[in-house]
């Protein structure tokens, strides 16, 4: 019987036995690779052959069988040398080499297997999940899940996983960071200011308290209100400033006024708590500046104060409206000559404007004149040092 010839006998190995037959380190003649490949043919078909499952590929021929990539095997199939790992069906237990198996809804957890999913949950758990509990796992000692019991929870503020949460009580809870910055804070340099504007001090400071309370936990859990290193001198900085002149304003007799750009609310909170005017309209145009607004109105019953979400140029010209406010404040807003001519148009002749200005309000007024055409420069009044002070202007007849 003639060998088969070398072309036929390497095609054949290119097809079938690459994967398997080591390259020889030196070139075999002639008749010692046909007969080697005779050889590999026979011990071949001798070998079981596993049962292909029903879809399975047929084995890959050319650049996939030498050098190239290797075939991937059908789902069930075990790991193949040179390969990468089969994927297993939905259900089948992990084989060697391969990865774990996806096992199917509803089966038990078997050793070397990725969780069981349970029920039509889309969540792979470790075993069913507690009444009232959490999908994480339970890494306590023993003692500590009996002490807890089955309906604890993990909360942010415990340390370590699965401690019962405490009960909150209603009253407000206060950081311990806040609580020292108010306790460092000069209240005593508030009193002889309320006192001068009439108001109470055992009624009014607590309020003032609590305000800058609410101030500093806004401030840093939800919106800046005010600079982060003004906060170790909020009393001085900003709720001084609003209350200082809080007499000289009241003096002035205008009951309704109008807050331009309130911001976290100052100085337009602190002299409604000390009971400058009768009604505050309080314009903001960022959102989330009016929520801390309506919080505060909300917090201490003030229904004298009206807040509104808007740009003061763009708001709606209601014309019962217009004209209607005795006093005009603004704070840490525009220029002196912009702020000046929006507010033209909500004061009424003989009605008064108080600006809060560092010390480039001349400059500012030098700049832009359009306000002399509207207001007289009436009164200054400083503030501590100097550095601040509260222009007051009224509005011009013609």
């Amino acid at each position: 019987m003639r060998p088969p010839t070398v072309t036929s006998g390497a095609r054949y190995l290119n097809a079938h036995s690459a994967a398997h037959v080591r390259a020889p380190t030196c070139v075999p003649s002639r008749g010692r690779l046909a007969r080697r490949v005779v050889e590999c043919a026979v011990m071949r078909e001798r070998r079981p052959r596993p049962a292909q499952s029903k879809g399975a590929r047929r084995p890959a021929r050319g650049a996939a069988a030498v050098g190239g990539r290797p075939a991937r095997p059908a789902a069930g199939k075990p790991f193949r040398a040179g390969g990468r790992p089969a994927r297993p069906a939905v259900g089948k237990p992990f084989r060697a080499g391969g990865r774990p198996a996806r096992p199917a809804v509803d089966k038990p957890f078997r050793a070397g297997e990725r969780p069981a999913r349970t029920g039509s949950s889309s969540r792979r758990t470790f075993g069913l999940r507690p009444e009232g509990g959490s999908w994480a796992p339970d890494l306590r000692s023993p003692r500590r899940r009996s002490q807890a019991g089955t309906k604890s929870r993990n909360t942010k503020n415990e340390k370590g996983l699965g401690r019962s949460a405490p009960v909150r009580s209603i009253k407000h809870e206060l950081p311990r960071d806040i609580e020292k910055v108010l306790n460092r804070q000069p209240w005593d340099l508030l009193t002889p200011h309320l006192l001068r504007a009439g108001a109470d001090i055992v009624e009014v400071l607590p309020r003032i308290r609590r305000f800058a309370e609410f101030l500093l936990e806004w401030n840093r859990g939800f919106s800046n209100l005010i600079s982060t290193s003004d906060e170790d001198r909020l009393v001085q900085r900003h709720i001084l400033e609003s209350l200082e002149p809080a007499h000289w304003i009241k003096s002035s007799g205008a009951r309704r006024w109008l807050d331009f750009g309130s911001g976290g609310g100052l100085p337009a909170l602190p002299l409604a708590l000390a009971g400058v005017g009768e009604s505050w309209t309080l314009v903001e145009s960022r959102r989330n500046k009016t929520l801390f607004l309506r919080k505060m109105v909300q917090e201490f019953e003030l229904t004298n104060i009206d807040v509104e979400l808007a740009r003061l140029e763009l708001l709606p010209a209601e014309m019962e409206r217009l004209g209607r406010f005795d006093g005009f404040t603004s704070r840490a807003t525009l220029r002196l000559g912009p702020t000046l001519t929006l507010a033209a148009d909500w004061v009424p002749a003989g009605g008064l404007a108080y600006l809060w200005k560092g010390s480039r309000m001349e400059q500012e007024m030098v700049q832009d004149p359009r306000w002399k055409a509207f207001w007289n420069r009436d009164d200054v009044f400083a503030i501590g040092n100097g550095q601040t002070v509260v222009a007051r202007f009224v509005r011009r007849t013609s």
